[in-house]
Parts: structure tokens; C-alpha cells; sequence
């Protein structure tokens, strides 16, 4: 592939990806690849993805998770969608939900972790497509992060609307009416 780590953060199509932003980003990725001894590694090296796992705060994955992670179109920001959608069905049901870690911690733990290495991620994740070629069709999606917030906002006001109907308010509705004994 002949291209540096160097190579690439020097890139026109790093400016274009990062816009406003591109000094920034290249300041903190120059780093994270200082750290590793790695800005004149070829972005092919098999090695590379392993070394760059630095710790690098970033507000934005702190403080907005879910949506900084589907924005940058990071494979690690869906998985929290999804696990938040499950932790949050879980809840739901009776029983179920005194044997998993309440939501707020998870989210917090997702929110600590995408805050301490969310540089370091979007980086690895730079670098990966780098290697596939598809750096050219690559941006970050106002549109997507902007209907993830939209269903993430959403279902927890529906869920909250509908919690008379749900199983567990169902039963403590029958057992309070003496409609079920024991």
C-alpha cells in the first residue's frame, strides 16, 4: 500500500473528513501514533491496530456516546445503541431486570470508556479503511446521529406512556387487587 501513518495524516482526504476540525484531530492522532512509535509504520502493518490502542480524552465520546460514536460511523458506537436497546427491553420484564447491571452504570462504563480511547478509536477506525480504500466515500453522518437521537429520545417516553400496560406493572396492578394471591 505504501502509505505512512504519517502519509495519511497529511492527506487531502483526512482535511476532508475532518473539515473544521482537521488540525485537531491531527494533533491528537500524531500523538496517540508518537506514543507507539508508529507515525512511519505502513498503514498495513498487521501490528498497527494493536499499538494505537492509547489512551486519548475525548469530550464528544464522553458526553455523547452513542451519538458521537453512530456520527463517526464507528462499529463500537452501534454496539451501544444496541446494548442500551436491550438494557433498556430488559427492564421490562419481571424478574429480569434485578439480575442485570442497572443502565446508568453501563452507560456510564460505555461513556468513561468512548471518553478515554475515543481518539484512539476513531483513529484505528481511520486507519482500517484506509486499508480497505474507502477512505473516499467515508464522512460523518449528521443524518444518522441525528435519528439514533431522535429514537433514543423517543422510546423511552413511549415506554414510560405505555409502563401501565407492561408486565410488571400489570402484576403489581392484580396483586394490589387481591386478583392474585400469592
Amino acid at each position: 500500500m505504501d502509505m505512512t501513518v504519517k502519509d495519511l495524516l497529511g492527506s487531502a482526504e483526512f482535511k476532508r473528513i475532518f473539515r473544521k476540525h482537521t488540525e485537531t484531530y491531527r494533533r491528537k492522532f500524531t500523538m496517540i501514533a508518537s506514543k507507539a512509535d508508529a507515525l512511519t509504520l505502513d498503514i498495513s502493518d498487521p501490528i498497527l491496530l494493536k499499538i494505537l490502542l492509547k489512551p486519548s480524552w475525548n469530550w464528544a465520546g464522553f458526553f455523547a456516546t452513542s451519538f458521537w460514536g453512530v456520527y463517526w460511523r464507528l462499529r463500537l458506537g452501534w454496539v451501544f445503541v444496541g446494548v442500551s436497546f436491550v438494557l433498556v427491553g430488559l427492564d421490562y420484564f419481571p424478574g429480569v431486570a434485578d439480575f442485570i447491571p442497572s443502565l446508568q452504570f453501563v452507560g456510564f462504563g460505555f461513556a468513561v470508556f468512548f471518553g478515554l480511547y475515543g481518539n484512539s478509536i476513531l483513529f484505528r477506525d481511520l486507519i482500517r479503511r484506509a486499508r480497505e480504500n474507502r477512505l473516499a466515500s467515508f464522512s460523518p453522518s449528521y443524518s444518522i446521529a441525528f435519528a439514533v437521537m431522535i429514537v433514543t429520545i423517543t422510546i423511552p417516553i413511549v415506554l414510560a406512556v405505555g409502563d401501565l400496560g407492561s408486565p410488571t406493572h400489570l402484576i403489581t396492578l392484580l396483586k394490589d387487587s387481591r386478583m392474585i394471591t400469592h
